[in-house]
């Protein structure tokens, strides 16, 4: 019963770290399509390298 319990925990702290994740994830991608869609600031990126 305790390891159920444990069990349980485990899977709550790891659905809120993926719900962490998947908001990192769209938040870095909203930055990207907004780099992306100001061209001047991409092709500025392509001379600085």
């Amino acid at each position: 019963m305790v390891i159920y319990i444990f069990g349980i925990n485990k899977w709550k702290s790891f659905d809120q770290e993926l719900g962490n994740l998947v908001d990192m994830t769209k938040e870095v991608l909203n930055r990207l399509e907004s780099m992306i869609s100001d061209k001047n600031i991409l092709i500025g990126m392509h001379r600085e390298k």
